[in-house]
């Protein structure tokens, strides 16, 4: 028979491990999210956690400029890898990156991070996990989505995640899919089906944009850069570098009216047939890029507000096996 003593200190006994277990778990291992100083960013910004995939966020003022010098030379790697992935993100404001992942620190510093950097481990989800989510807005907005205007109610948009390892002979990879989806405010604290006990999926709280939903595949040693970026923004001619002269073409056609480059052409060699202005151009809505990595007032003509970088950095084990 064991004395209520000899309980009480078995009890105790662990209790105490317990604790010390509970201390030495990483905020990291349990997908909670942590914050670096900056500094930290630059010398040990990627420790080693198991298989998956590993999220790096963090706010910066860093322009346009600033953007096209650090970031232009790995745009093209992205653009060959991803293809109309690549170019389907553009569309509605966000860059994808390519970079190696011997070079991301330098990047991070280049890109002016302001004070923290937030960290996250996601691993691999087999469920839509939330990667980021933009800020709430609280009356209807109009939105630039795939070029097309749309109106969504109150709410919020995000990007939704899942992934997994990919053997094969060659080279390990991480497949990655990625959604993007607007969460109404009548739909934000419905967490449940209706008529139905089971909590609703992340998929299922809310509208997913499925012309948009991506799938891409990262090696060992490379990491992936998102940049909310204007899809008028053209990193290789940046305004401020590269002033157009009186020989340089006129800007793209819109890509809504497919006749508007011919129609500019007979514009530009006959300047008598072209139209007067009808006033103030109208306001720029804001893109997919704006709604979830800047701030939604888009009327700021300094292009100075606050933008969110995403990096995602895959962790492949050297030796990767699926279970038999």
């Amino acid at each position: 028979m064991i004395r209520k003593t000899d309980a009480s200190w078995i009890l105790s006994a662990v209790l105490l491990c317990m604790a010390s277990c509970a201390s030495n778990t990483k905020p990291s291992d349990l997908g909670a999210e942590t914050t670096d100083p900056v500094k930290s960013t630059t010398s040990n910004i990627f420790p080693s956690t198991g298989a998956g995939v590993e999220l790096r966020s963090w706010a910066t003022r860093a322009s346009s400029d600033d953007f096209s010098a650090t970031l232009a030379p790995y745009e093209q790697a992205a653009a060959d890898r991803f293809g109309e992935v690549a170019s389907r993100w553009e569309k509605n404001g966000l860059r994808l990156v390519l970079i190696p992942l011997d070079e991301t620190a330098a990047v991070v510093e280049k890109l002016i991070p302001q004070s923290v950097v937030n960290a996250r481990w996601l691993g691999q989800p087999a469920a839509w996990t939330q990667l980021v989510a933009g800020p709430e807005f609280h009356t209807a907005r109009l939105f630039r989505i795939s070029n097309a205007p749309l109106d969504l109610k109150p709410g919020a948009l995000r990007i939704l995640i899942r992934d997994w390892v990919v053997p094969t002979p060659a080279l390990d990879k991480l497949h990655l899919e990625l959604a993007f989806q607007h969460v109404a405010h009548d739909e934000r604290n419905n967490r449940r089906a209706p008529f139905q006990s089971r909590r609703l999926t992340e998929e299922e709280r809310g509208h997913v944009f499925r012309t948009l939903t991506s799938h891409l595949s990262l090696a060992p040693g490379e990491a992936l850069l998102i940049i909310p970026e204007s899809p008028e923004q053209d990193w290789e001619i940046s305004p401020a570098r590269d002033a157009p002269d009186s020989g340089s073409t006129s800007a793209p056609a819109n890509e809504l009216d497919p006749n508007q480059g011919s129609t500019n052409a007979t514009h530009d060699a006959n300047p008598s047939h072209r139209p007067a202005p009808a006033g103030p151009a109208p306001p720029r809505l804001p893109t997919l890029g704006d709604a979830l990595l800047s701030l939604l007032d888009t009327s700021d003509p300094t292009g100075d507000t606050p933008r969110r970088v995403i990096l995602l950095v895959p962790r492949i084990p050297k030796r990767f096996q699926l279970l038999p």
